[in-house]
């Protein structure tokens, strides 16, 4: 099953109050409750692309794959790069406890990382 999953990118970007950042960004309030708490049944293209920019992020970050008990191999299913780690969402939590220098040093990382996306 694939559930929306804009906790997991919140958690991912640091963002504490998803609904106010939806909020201050244009959603309505009854899309910003739903979209946080993943309760919606449908959703909207326009509103998915409008999150994408908010948050720099493709579709695939916003959805998350739980896959039903009869499916086999679920390594080699393609869904299967839809699986979140949470490796990913403690980031911002192991950085909050970094010294300066050791900031320094991921600041580093960070900037060699773009500099890479960036060439041709």
């Amino acid at each position: 099953m694939l559930r929306f999953n804009l906790e997991f990118l919140l958690r991912s970007k640091g963002i504490k109050n998803g609904f106010t950042h939806l909020k201050i960004n244009g959603f309505s309030q009854s899309s910003a409750t739903k979209y946080c708490r993943g309760d919606m049944s449908v959703l909207r293209l326009k509103d998915v692309e409008k999150i994408c920019e908010l948050f720099h992020c493709t579709p695939n970050e916003l959805l998350e794959w739980y896959p039903d008990a009869a499916v086999k191999n679920i390594e080699n299913h393609p869904l299967f790069s839809l699986k979140k780690k949470e490796v990913m969402a403690n980031v911002s939590k192991g950085i909050s406890t970094l010294k300066i220098d050791e900031l320094e040093q991921v600041e580093k990382f960070i900037t060699d990382l773009k500099s890479k996306k960036n060439k041709p």
